[in-house]
């Protein structure tokens, strides 16, 4: 392979490196001793190697340095006058005389509004994941459990069956538990001890390290440079993501993966500030190292891959880079962090147990040899090359720090990111498929405010011989009256009076010259519509999915016109969900490292909630565990399509006001279906205990109802006896009355009218009695309604 050169200069001290020409290979032999790789110069010659191919800027399918900047550039509306020359100096012409135009170029963004739609839905979609245990001693707890559970369902249903408890409407054993019902559980709900704490663990690193934040500027960066990258490590004793700039980082991935962290090697280098070096690095640092640092001597290096200069940017002018000034300025320190795929020999050695007498089996280096006694007992040893990832830090030229290799090896790199659309062909992002656009925009613009400036209303041509000077008019008083009275005053005899004073000028008439706004205005901004029509299409970004609906514009119209645009976005969406299972995964893994002596602390959820997190010691390092992370896009579509159901269900008495909020706080689609179901559930419920309420208070309606009736028919019989009691009592009065004295017919008068008074009072309390019972049944029919409205609601 070609050697790779790479020169380093030293602005301050030069004379020292003058003849430092550092040459690289590819990589150094892997297949080496360990006594070789924890010796001084491996370690060292693998950190120089790699910076040194990151200098050969070998794309590998990325897109350019140059090609990124321009595009962070132009988001933010910067650019280059002299990317336009051949819009503004079509003719190369030299002179500064004869150089510029009325207007001046400037960038009317079109690009930054789809950009900043697709950064606030994803910012909205969240981030869903669930920890679950793949193999190891959680998922040997969770089968036992399952068979425990199992175990006993089928006992009870067996028992059921022979005492022949069997539900006579479903034919089934009563039992407490069914058996498909304890698998379901198992398969969907069921969390084994490791896997709550786990998943616990992760909610509060992403809190605690502002994971959503940096997945929303990593998400910006692969809309702008499409790269996605992020470096995981052990920052204060707690594992941490921080999202990289794709333009300090360098990889030599596999053609076929767009996977960064299945490359063979990465490198990403930053200018630091002297304190965050320290703050970094000083527990690994001599006292010397800290002293050079403190003195100046490790800044001001005037190399970098790529071109990359301490305090990169464009300046406020627009466009030029600034010119690094190295020799000044030492108060920033070069590091380049390094990462790359080595490889070890370990060995598999199965060997009889003298305490169970079984075949067991472990894992030994290199360094280990076969003993006499292990041959003789049938021992086995089979060796294989594995990969050790290790990472390593240099900083300034010299200086080389934490090259070992990682603490938790799963076969990647730290670096984990992925690399979009790049199949075949160079990697295209968003920014790239509509930077033509904006430069076009850009122009048409320019042009246009080229015939805004050429606007200056009707003009007319005047002949100056015709201006009365021999009156002693100056021009200037003769625009005052011009301008003041509206009269244009001309002396047709002034011209040739001096030869001839009988000619006279002819009068030409004013000439009128038509300067307003041309047609080409028109035709400008037609352009500009369509330039904004095409990068709408090409982002996936309609006004529709924007929230920007026209009032004739129909509902199923805009949501078809939002299902268009976000199936263009939708695999970009996706991907992203890849990245963040991949970091989430590598989080998880360095958990292990980072809390191999246990947790125990408290933090806060919410405003309200505090939660307490445990982890037992090693209690990680038994398990392999899998994160997955639910499809972002998918997820977020499907809960806005539930979250317009809730208004429907609250309509229909199916959810709550509490359940409104309850879904409102959450960012997981299968909250909001279970709040749904179990609202209607409740809401079948209910109707179930209204309809038994109502049921009762009919029955004692009627009830009362027939005692009314009852009642009445008793009263109407009463009376009417009393009627034919009276009848028969007048009858024989006036029977006897012809025999009795005026005496005894006053005594027997008198009698009857007591009879009757008395008659007559007991059929008054009796109605009363009978309005009083009508009156507090109504009052608990009302109070049976009022109670069934309060359980609806």
């Amino acid at each position: 392979m070609a050697e790779l050169k790479t020169k380093i200069s030293v602005s301050k001290d030069r004379s020292r490196y003058e003849d430092g020409v550092k040459t690289h290979r590819a990589l150094p032999p892997q297949k080496v001793p360990y006594n070789v790789k924890y010796g001084k110069e491996w370690p060292k010659n693998n950190v120089d190697a790699i910076i040194g191919m990151s200098m050969a800027n070998s794309q590998n399918g990325r897109s350019s340095r140059r090609n990124k900047k321009i595009n962070y550039d132009i988001v933010n509306s910067r650019f280059k006058q002299s990317d336009f020359s051949h819009v503004l100096n079509p003719y190369g012409i030299t002179d500064a005389r004869f150089q510029g135009s009325a207007t001046k170029m400037q960038n009317y963004n079109i690009i930054r509004t789809p950009l900043e739609t697709l950064k606030g839905e994803e910012m909205k979609m969240g981030l869903n994941f669930r920890a679950v245990a793949i193999n190891g001693e959680a998922v040997n707890e969770k089968r036992a459990e399952r068979t425990k559970a199992l175990k006993k369902a089928t006992i009870q249903r067996t028992m059921a069956i022979v005492s022949g408890d069997i539900n006579p409407e479903t034919g089934q054993p009563n039992t407490q538990e069914d058996p498909k019902d304890i698998i379901d559980f198992f398969k969907t709900k069921y969390a084994n001890p490791t896997e709550v704490a786990t998943n616990k663990l992760l909610k509060y690193l992403t809190h605690k390290d502002l994971l959503q934040m940096k997945f929303s500027k990593g998400w910006e960066h692969a809309l702008i440079s499409s790269e996605e990258i992020y470096f995981l490590s052990i920052v204060g004793g707690h594992p941490s993501v921080r999202a990289c700039n794709p333009l300090n980082v360098e990889f030599d991935r596999e053609t076929d993966s767009p996977f960064i962290h299945e490359s063979d090697w990465a490198m990403e280098e930053r200018w630091m500030p002297v304190g965050t070096v320290i703050d970094l690095y000083g527990d690994q640092l001599k006292d010397e190292d800290i002293e050079r640092l403190d003195n100046g001597e490790l800044g001001g290096m005037g190399f970098s891959s790529n071109g990359q200069y301490r305090d990169f940017a464009y300046d406020f002018n627009g466009g030029t880079d600034i010119e690094p000034n190295m020799g000044t300025n030492t108060s920033h320190i070069y590091v380049a962090n390094v990462a790359w795929k080595s490889y070890k020999k370990i060995g598999h050695l199965k060997y009889i147990s003298q305490r169970t007498g079984m075949v067991e089996s472990t894992t030994v280096d290199e360094s280990f040899k076969m003993t006499p006694d292990l041959k003789e007992s049938g021992a086995v040893l089979t060796w294989e090359w594995v990969t050790e990832v290790w990472v390593g830090t240099r900083i300034g030229h010299d200086i080389y720090v934490g090259v070992r290799p990682m603490e938790n090896q799963t076969g990647k790199l730290p670096y984990v990111g992925y690399i979009y659309n790049n199949i075949n062909s160079t990697a295209t992002s968003i920014v790239d498929m509509v930077k033509a656009h904006q430069y076009t925009y850009i122009i048409v613009w320019w042009r246009l405010e080229q015939e805004l400036a050429k606007a200056k209303g009707k003009k007319f041509i005047m002949d100056l011989a015709q201006l009365p000077k021999s009156k002693g008019w100056t021009t200037d008083q003769w625009m005052y009256y011009f301008d003041n009275m509206g009269v244009a005053w001309i002396n047709s005899r002034e011209e040739g009076r001096k030869d001839d004073p009988t000619t006279q000028s002819k009068f030409n008439q004013f000439q009128a010259v038509d300067m307003t706004l041309s047609t080409a205005i028109s035709q400008y901004m037609v352009i500009l519509q369509k330039l904004e029509d095409q990068v709408e299409r090409i982002t996936g970004v309609s006004p529709q999915r924007a929230g920007d609906i026209g009032r004739s514009e129909t509902a199923t119209g805009a949501q078809r016109a939002i299902i268009q645009s976000t199936n263009n976005t939708k695999p970009l969406f996706f991907y992203h969900d890849l990245v963040r299972q991949g970091v989430m995964q590598e989080l998880l893994e360095l958990c292990k490292v980072a809390y191999a002596d246990g947790l125990d602390i408290e933090y806060a959820v919410d405003e309200k909630t505090i939660e307490t997190l445990k982890i037992d010691a090693g209690m990680l390092n038994g398990t392999n565990l899998g994160v997955f992370v639910t499809n972002s896009f998918d997820e977020a579509m499907n809960k806005e399509k539930l979250e317009r159901y809730l208004d429907v269900a609250l309509q229909q008495d199916k959810a709550t006001l509490s359940d409104i909020v309850a879904v409102l706080g959450s960012n997981s689609i299968s909250e909001i279906r279970d709040t749904l179901i179990a609202g209607e559930n409740a809401k079948i419920e209910r109707d179930s205990k209204a309809a038994q309420e109502a049921n009762a208070t009919q029955e004692r309606i009627n009830q009362a109802n027939l005692a009314d009736k009852k009642e009445e028919r008793d009263q109407r019989w009463a009376e009417a006896k009393l009627k034919s009691d009276t009848t028969i009592l007048v009858a024989e009065i006036g029977e006897q009355s012809s025999g009795e004295t005026n005496d005894e017919l006053d005594q027997r008068k008198q009698e009857l009218a007591e009879r009757k008074q008395s008659t007559d009072e007991r059929i008054k309390n009796e109605e009363l009695e009978l309005k009083k019972r009508a009156q507090q049944e109504t009052e608990r029919s009302n109070k049976a309604k009022e109670n069934n409205k309060n359980v609806k609601n």
